[in-house]
């Protein structure tokens, strides 16, 4: 089965890979969306997606990856998708295309978040963890009241409001 990879900056393309992109809360796809259609805008160089069709045409995988600026030693994939297992080289292809691009940006490694499971990308492709990311819900008002009065040792914040 023959397929093409190719990079791509058109929207209409990448409005049709939203659906296929992951994230731990469903309503960022739209901002990102709108931050990926930004960059290409005002600053294309900055970014790389990539997409893979078969034969007919038909987008069978992407990768999102971007240069956070020229001070950061890596470029940051931000979103994978394959979503055929006909094609069991597709994410070979996909990091050789992503490394030639970081390489020619003089980054050092590249840099990914996943929502998935991590083993396969120690095992298949040798990424090492080096950080977790954790969330504090903001909205939690009885968080924000222990928070408080941890800070003043047991006393109560009086701020007149």
């Amino acid at each position: 089965m023959e397929l093409t990879i190719d990079r791509i900056w058109d929207a209409e393309t990448i409005e049709a890979l939203v659906p296929h992109w992951v994230f731990s809360d469903g309503s960022l796809r739209e901002p990102f969306l709108q931050e990926v259609l930004h960059t290409i805008l005002t600053n294309p160089d900055s970014i790389q997606i990539l997409v893979a069709r078969d034969e007919d045409g038909k987008l069978i995988g992407s990768t999102t990856s971007r240069n956070p600026g020229r001070y950061f030693p890596f470029v940051e994939l931000s979103q994978a998708w394959i979503g055929y297992p006909d094609y069991p080289h597709l994410g070979d292809r996909f990091l050789s295309e992503i490394i030639v691009w970081a390489k020619g940006l003089r980054k050092k490694y590249i840099r990914a978040r996943t929502m998935r499971d991590t083993d396969a990308l120690y095992r298949k492709y040798r990424f090492k963890t080096i950080a977790s990311v954790v969330k504090l819900n903001l909205v939690d008002d009885d968080l924000f009241d222990k928070v408080q009065r941890r800070s003043l040792n047991g006393r109560l914040l009086r701020t007149g409001c």
